[in-house]
């Protein structure tokens, strides 16, 4: 079929404007004529969540419950043509009525919320050059309770965004106002808390197959009188990509950010980093990185490599670079050069192994100039293990410096609610994730802080690593072992020079077959690092079965034995699984999960401390026409040294009856 084209649709909006004034310009045909109204869909929603919990140690209990009812209404329409314009409106009411009761606690609250969203787009489907987009939400909500509390908020969001239709470098420029107006305030005599402010960000952005770049102007004003928090961003951003030959690429990115008012910061970072294959054996890696951080403290960083990787006979890989860094901010200057030189084996072996091994080291020397003055990290990225304690990269931290807060820098965490401070070994610092916390096990979070940076002294670092291993598929094996010395050329040193080691050993066996999977694996690691020691051992077991495809049963399983400076932690952690669908649209997922963490040592007062959690739920989702059904339940018991014995049952129903 033939697509029109731009003069097929400009003689059409010609010829129908023609026929709307029925030859006077005066006389235009009904608007439903050139509206099309798609039929409204609708979405009622109630929903019930109910719990109680009871203290085993003090025999306390409390209840809680509430009730939502909401409803959805949504128009969908086009005018002219769906290519030429649509529009969706949707409006939400939204009820709410809760109750929480305890010995010394009776609370009623009730809450009503409106919530709406509308947004149209322009000749997003036609060929012509350019379309546009527009958006607009609101959400308001008021909430009372029994005690006086009460909670108002209003968000608003609204967008606009034009578009430029281009192959060669597609193009967008929207504005965007976001108005937050929230207050809380917890009881009659407490005082309220208020946030009023207001976010416009206009951004331009482009994209083509070999580049991309954007840059966007954001400003927040902050509404609430005597409190000074208004700032101004700016980011830019170009990325760069260049492939030529066969298999050779050149990638460049610049990123760029500044922000003036609340918190005032620059940011500038610059890479540079090329793929050479010089030879169908040779190939090259080398980058450039430049980046500048002026916030308390102004610091530049230059850093450059290069990495040649020669393959002989497909087994035999050798690897060789050299790296240099300089690093200068108002109270200290380093330097450091670096060169390695590695080996790699590989070799099939019979019974359909692979037999691998490999050996490498390296000298550097670095020279470190300063003041001794607190330096900034920004946003240190750490992933919480299943123990829920997090080692802080640097050494000498300011603990009264430190904040935390969620991958997206959104949501800032509380000391002594969601986690601990605590001093470890080696002049390290750690976090310890308090469990019923807003932070679980595997989240990123984001560590700001300041920490006591070397004194002037010039040292030597020599590395050395090796590794090797046996995989048959079914079953592997492996050893790697690393090791990193510091020696004090001139200067201080004291504590500041360490020598870190990394010894890991393990194997893993898989077994899949027909309807069975399982996994199994155990390793033993020993590290040191700036002179705090652990010695660990970690087991995992998974199982799984699938009776039919309506049926699978689920075993998962792991512990974890680690011996440190000043704790040993010991760690336990089973779940158990059932996916059931009985019947069409009927899906039922039982569950249980055991999770227990030991530590004793002097971290813990050479005592003994533990944390133990229990708990079994079931899940139910079923869909039958236009209604769905999730039920979901659980019953939690959570122990812990200090006192927390608890016990809680929740159960949470949700209707939902669509018109589509």
């Amino acid at each position: 079929m033939r697509t029109p084209g731009p003069k097929t649709y400009f003689a059409v909006l010609i010829a129908f404007l023609g026929t709307m004034s029925n030859g006077r310009a005066q006389e235009w045909l009904p608007v439903e004529q050139w509206i099309h109204l798609y039929p409204i869909e609708w979405e009622l929603t109630s929903k019930f969540d109910g719990s109680w919990e009871r203290s085993i140690r003090s025999g306390q209990t409390s209840r809680e419950r509430e009730m939502e009812t909401g409803l959805r209404l949504k128009q969908r329409g086009d005018v002219l043509d769906r290519r030429i314009a649509t529009f969706d409106i949707e409006v939400e009411p939204v009820t709410s009525t809760g109750r929480f009761t305890s010995a010394t606690t009776n609370e009623d609250r009730e809450g009503d919320f409106l919530n709406y969203v509308g947004s149209a787009s322009i000749l997003h489907g036609t060929p012509g050059p350019v379309s546009f987009t527009a958006h607009m939400a609101r959400a308001t909500g008021t909430t009372e309770g029994s005690l006086g509390a009460r909670t108002e908020s209003t968000n608003e969001d609204q967008s606009v965004a034009a578009h430029w239709k281009t192959r060669v470098f597609p193009t967008t420029l929207s504005y965007e106002e976001r108005f937050t107006d929230s207050t809380f305030r917890s009881g009659l005599n407490a005082n309220s808390s208020k946030r009023d402010d207001a976010v416009r960000t206009i951004t331009l952005k482009g994209r083509s197959s070999k580049m991309d770049a954007s840059i966007e102007r954001a400003s927040l004003d902050d509404r609430i009188p005597g409190r000074d928090r208004d700032f101004n961003d700016t980011r830019g951003r170009l990325n760069h990509r260049l492939r030529w030959g066969k298999g050779s690429r050149l990638y460049s990115r610049l990123h760029y950010f500044d922000r003036n008012g609340f918190n005032p910061s620059t940011r500038l970072n610059l890479d540079e980093s090329a793929h050479i294959q010089h030879t169908k054996n040779l190939t090259s890696d080398s980058s450039y990185q430049f980046a500048s951080t002026k916030q308390t403290v102004t610091t530049t960083s230059n850093s450059a490599n290069i990495n040649l990787r020669h393959k002989l006979y497909d087994s035999l890989t050798t690897n060789a670079g050299v790296s240099g860094s300089l690093v200068d901010s108002d109270f200290s200057e380093s330097t450091t050069y670096n060169g390695n030189l590695g080996v790699g084996y590989s070799k099939r072996i019979p019974w359909g192994g692979t037999f691998s091994a490999g050996v490498g080291g390296g000298y550097g020397i670095s020279d470190n100039k300063s003041q001794q003055t607190l330096l900034d990290v920004i946003d240190e990225s750490q992933v919480v293990p299943a123990t829920l304690i997090v080692v802080l990269d640097s050494r000498f931290i300011d603990v009264t410096t430190i904040v935390v807060t969620d991958a997206a820098s959104v949501v800032t965490f509380t000391e002594g609610v969601d986690y601990t401070v605590a001093p470890t070994s080696g002049d390290l610092t750690e976090l310890r994730i308090i469990l019923a916390g807003g932070i679980s096990a595997a989240d990123t979070i984001l560590v700001s802080y300041k920490f006591q940076s070397l004194p002037s002294l010039k040292f030597s670092t020599r590395t050395f690593n090796w590794q090797t291993g046996l995989n048959f598929g079914w079953i592997s094996v492996f050893h790697n072992e690393s090791r990193s010395d510091q020696n004090l050329i001139s200067g201080a040193g004291g504590t500041f020079l360490t020598d870190d080691r990394d010894n890991s050993t393990g194997i893993e066996l898989e077994w899949d077959e027909g309807p069975a999977r399982a996994r199994a694996s155990g390793e033993k690691r020993f590290r040191k690092t700036s002179g705090f020691e652990t010695d660990s051992l970690e087991f995992n077991q998974s199982l799984s079965y699938r009776f039919s495809r309506d049926a699978t049963l689920a075993f998962g399983a792991s512990e974890s034995f680690t011996e440190g400076n000043n704790r040993d932690t010991d760690f336990y952690n089973g779940t158990v699984s059932l996916f059931w669908q009985p019947i069409h649209g009927l899906t039922i997922r039982p569950n249980a999960e055991l999770w227990l963490r030991k530590d004793k040592g002097e971290s813990v007062g050479n005592g003994e401390r533990f944390e133990r959690f229990k708990g079994v739920g079931i899940e139910a989702h079923w869909n039958w026409r236009k209604i769905e059904v999730r039920l979901r339940y659980n019953h939690d018991a959570r122990k812990a040294s200090g006192g927390t014995d608890t016990v809680e049952d929740r159960i949470t129903l949700t209707m939902v009856r669509r018109s589509f």
